[in-house]
C-alpha cells in the first residue's frame, strides 16, 4: 500500500468514526459538558489555514505566504485573547505533531465537517440520539503534550481573496446587471475538553472585509468575533 493511498483509507475511516460520534445540531456551547475553570491551561492548536486569489476566471490559485502570515497572525491572536482571560497558553505544532497527534487533527477535520454538514441539512435528524456529544474520544488527550492542560482550542480557516483582474470582471458584471462571484473567508473554532474527547463549545463564522486575516489587525478582529460567546 503506497503512502498516498495509506492517507485515503485513514480519511475514509475518520470520516466514518465521525459521523458515528455526532448528535443533532444544538446551541454552540452545551452546558452539560465541563468548560475550562478560571485560570486552566488551554493548548492551541497550530491554526490550520488555507488562502488562495481568485483570478479573472474565477479559478484559485494557492498562496502559501499569505497563508504562512495568516497562520501566525490568527495563532498570535488567539493567544492574546486567552491571556486576556488569565488561561496559560500551550502551543501545538502542526509540523511537529506526533503521528497519534495527526491522527486526531484529521479525527477533528471529519468531526468539524460533520458538524456543519448537520447544521446545514435539511434532512430529518430526529433519529439521532439526543444525549451524546459531539467528541473526539478520550484520545483527545493526546493533544496535551505538556500534561497539564484541561482543554484545546483549534481554529480553521480558509479564503479566496479576489485579484484585479477578477476585480474587473464583478465590476463589469455589475454594470451589465449579473453579479459575479468574489472571495470569501471563512473562519471555524472548537473548544475541546481533553479529558473526554467531548468538543464543548464551537462557532464559525464569515469574515467581514475589515477582517482581512493577513494582517494583524485583521485577524485580531475576526478572532474576537470568531471567539464570541466562548465558556472562556
Amino acid at each position: 500500500m503506497t503512502k498516498g493511498h495509506g492517507w485515503d483509507v485513514m480519511r475514509h475511516w475518520l470520516a466514518a468514526l465521525a459521523l458515528s460520534c455526532v448528535c443533532a445540531p444544538g446551541a454552540a456551547f452545551e452546558p452539560s459538558l465541563r468548560p475550562p475553570a478560571t485560570g486552566s491551561a488551554i493548548v492551541i492548536v497550530e491554526p490550520d489555514v488555507e488562502l488562495a486569489i481568485m483570478i479573472a476566471s474565477g479559478a484559485t490559485q494557492p498562496r502559501p505566504a499569505w497563508s504562512d502570515a495568516a497562520r501566525a497572525n490568527i495563532a498570535a491572536a488567539a493567544r492574546e485573547a486567552l491571556a486576556a482571560k488569565q488561561h496559560p497558553v500551550h502551543p501545538l505544532s502542526r509540523a511537529d505533531a506526533s503521528d497519534r497527534v495527526r491522527q486526531i487533527l484529521l479525527l477533528h477535520d471529519a468531526v468539524r465537517v460533520s458538524m456543519r454538514t448537520a447544521d446545514d441539512s435539511e434532512r430529518d435528524l430526529r433519529t439521532l440520539p439526543r444525549d451524546r456529544a459531539w467528541t473526539l474520544g478520550a484520545g483527545a488527550r493526546a493533544l496535551d503534550e505538556t500534561g497539564v492542560a484541561t482543554h484545546a482550542l483549534l481554529i480553521n480557516c480558509d479564503g479566496d481573496f479576489t485579484g484585479g483582474p477578477r476585480v474587473f470582471f464583478v465590476v463589469l458584471g455589475a454594470a451589465m446587471g449579473f453579479l459575479a462571484e468574489t472571495g470569501l473567508q471563512r473562519a471555524s473554532a472548537t473548544l475541546v475538553d481533553l479529558d473526554t474527547g467531548d468538543i464543548v463549545w464551537r462557532n464559525r463564522i464569515v469574515a467581514r472585509p475589515d477582517q482581512d486575516v493577513r494582517t494583524a489587525e485583521g485577524a485580531r478582529s475576526l478572532v474576537g468575533v470568531l471567539l464570541q460567546g466562548a465558556p472562556l
